[in-house]
């Protein structure tokens, strides 16, 4: 079984729980604007490591998302200031590296490391993954894959609940059985898989290896409507209910 836990929520229950069940945890932490933040929550995912020991660690991913932070600016308080630092500034690259010594110092150093990204990363171009000046995807992850060669797992949330490109049914304002027939199947032709299938390729365009480790982090689906749902699906009822979310 695997389990992804954001340090701060996970409460002793849920330790004591992982021990019982003889589970593997992908634990994450944090890059994000404000570089005091990420060290205190480094300490506590670094006290939470000792807590659940070696043997149910999955793995340990430095940063989530990073590629949205242009695109929720207001809602994750980030500012133009902030993603140039991230970026071209070498703050998360080196917020990386530095987490990863410090994980090494502790005798972590087998453990494999990850940072994860979600479907925004694959847009731009066919061949490579997401390269703007507001986020520098591919050149992270050719730096992180370079340097820690097959340690590094590329990993990916993807969400079909939230894909741009779904479109409603023919001749209709309001239905989406088509979209909801490709977003909740998992044959190959169906949204997640083909999503999956393209990041698999790229991986390989910037590895040269096509077997090199991916990871699917979170797959999930909204039981309401969200507001952050900005795809036409939006005003399809059908597509935001727990019977979705269940199926």
């Amino acid at each position: 079984q695997l389990t992804f836990f954001t340090c701060a929520v996970v409460s002793f229950g849920q330790v004591n729980y992982i021990h019982r069940n003889n589970m593997k945890v992908l634990l994450g932490t944090s890059i994000g604007c404000h570089e005091d933040y990420d060290r205190q929550d480094w300490q506590w995912t670094k006290e939470l490591i000792q807590l659940i020991g070696r043997e149910h660690l999955m793995g340990l991913a430095i940063g989530n998302e990073l590629e949205i932070f242009h695109r929720f600016r207001e809602e994750l308080n980030v500012d133009d200031a902030c993603l140039t630092r991230l970026f071209d500034g070498g703050y998360a690259w080196k917020w990386f590296q530095e987490v990863v010594s410090e994980f090494d110092a502790m005798g972590y150093a087998d453990i494999p490391i990850t940072s994860v990204f979600g479907g925004l990363a694959l847009a731009g171009n066919t061949s490579t993954f997401y390269d703007i000046p507001e986020a520098r995807v591919n050149t992270l992850l050719s730096n992180m894959a370079s340097k820690y060669q097959d340690r590094f797992v590329f990993s990916f949330n993807f969400y079909p609940y939230f894909d741009p490109f779904l479109k409603l049914d023919n001749y209709t304002e309001d239905q989406c059985n088509g979209a909801l027939h490709t977003s909740l199947c998992w044959e190959p032709e169906c949204n997640l898989p083909a999503t999956a299938a393209v990041a698999r390729r790229k991986v390989t365009n910037l590895t040269g290896n096509p077997n090199w480790r991916m990871w699917l982090g979170e797959v999930g689906w909204s039981s309401r409507y969200t507001r952050s749902l900005e795809s036409v699906m939006k005003n399809c009822n059908q597509f935001s209910t727990k019977e979705s979310f269940l199926t």
